[in-house]
């Protein structure tokens, strides 16, 4: 099994031009919280940046977690990027810390000149605004409801999910696997799509003409996710945009990842083509998930990740910084061995869980040795013979 997902269009220099951008601009929102909460000493220690408050709960809350993992990703990109030295367990700022008016500057050009930065830059200000909150564990996504109601932070998550650089290949690669598990298998094909949110893989594959040529090969589109109104949002999205052909064999439900299997929705052997987008390292035990949807593909059936590599920090944080505020991110069990981290994993933990599952091994896209520098991608996977 080696499906064939074209890259050439989506890595180059313009998607590295675009993740320069907000590279820029989330270095600088995390330069300046950094400076706000500590800024009034030249150093610290670690264990004082890095601490829960005890306000937050015991060390397994979800918010202590939430609260320990932003800080400490705060820290070690600032140590990365050199904004901050280290030694030993004290910390002390750079002259780099500070963002100078010349780079203030290129940021307002940045978004004055680049209409989907904007959302992001938006984000970006309210968590700086609300950086005490975000630092004693609050969850990212509570705090953006509140900021901005439910109408406002609809339209932000929809933008997020379909704007950003990062987003825009994801969901590519994602349509781009279910076009080629369609070339790969003319007729009766059953997909279950997981964490399927707003239809972002969907849309796209809607975008491409080959996929609508091939509509036929469809007989099941299972649209799940743990998200009742995502679901319904869903429905109601495909229903006014999408063609006929695609809706009839299309069913909406809630599913929730860590409560499988789910009768009538992921059943034994049932499944040609498995998609998560974005969502299986929510996963709270990772290996059991991994294993029962394993069990509900076909002996053909494939699975199709659409994840970010974990990079060191200064490579990395521009992927991770808003999902590392959200309580849903940082529930999982860790798995010394298998995972060690909480969210985004590197590859090679992904290669040990799915190996440890009895999927074969993965094909990858972009190729490894190209993560560094773009480490958004995707993961194809069939049933270890």
């Amino acid at each position: 099994m080696h499906p064939a997902i074209e890259t050439s269009d989506l890595y180059g220099d313009r998607l590295s031009a675009d993740l320069a951008g907000v590279r820029l601009l989330v270095g600088h929102t995390v330069r300046r919280i950094f400076s706000r909460h500590f800024g009034h000493a030249a150093e610290h220690l670690r264990s004082q940046i890095t601490a829960p408050p005890t306000a937050s709960g015991a060390p397994a809350d979800v918010r202590a977690t939430t609260c320990r993992n932003f800080r400490t990703g705060l820290l070690d990109y600032l140590l990365d990027t050199g904004a901050l030295a280290a030694d030993g367990e004290r910390v002390r700022i750079t002259d780099r810390l500070a963002v100078s008016a010349t780079e203030q500057e290129e940021a307002r050009a940045l978004v004055a000149g680049e209409q989907r930065f904007v959302t992001m830059q938006e984000v970006l200000g309210l968590f700086e605004q609300q950086s005490a909150q975000l630092l004693s564990g609050e969850d990212g996504i509570e705090l953006m409801r509140k900021a901005f109601g439910f109408s406002r932070m609809q339209e932000i998550w929809e933008r997020l999910t379909l704007e950003l650089p990062q987003r825009h290949v994801e969901r590519t690669l994602g349509a781009k696997a279910l076009v080629a598990r369609m070339r790969a298998q003319s007729a009766g094909i059953t997909v279950l799509e997981c964490g399927a949110g707003i239809g972002a893989v969907l849309r796209r594959a809607l975008e491409m003409p080959e996929f609508n040529a091939r509509l036929p090969a469809l007989q099941r589109y299972l649209y799940t996710d743990i998200n009742p109104f995502l679901v319904e949002w869903g429905r109601q999205w495909f229903h006014r945009n999408a063609p006929p052909e695609l809706i009839r064999r299309m069913e909406f439900r809630v599913l929730d990842l860590d409560k499988l299997p789910a009768p009538g929705v992921c059943e034994p052997g049932s499944v040609d083509l498995l998609m998560l987008d974005d969502v299986a390292h929510d996963a709270i035990d990772l290996h059991a998930t991994l294993s029962q949807l394993h069990g509900a593909l076909t002996e053909s059936g494939w699975l199709a990740m659409t994840e970010n590599f974990r990079q060191r920090p200064r490579d990395f944080l521009h992927v991770e910084i808003f999902a590392m505020t959200f309580h849903g991110y940082n529930r999982a069990r860790l798995d010394p061995g298998r995972r060690d981290h909480h969210g985004f994993m590197t590859l090679g933990e992904w290669r040990r869980s799915l190996a440890d599952a009895r999927f074969a091994a993965p094909h990858v896209y972009p190729d490894p040795q190209d993560h560094e520098r773009w480490p958004m991608g995707c993961i194809v996977a069939a049933r270890a013979p």
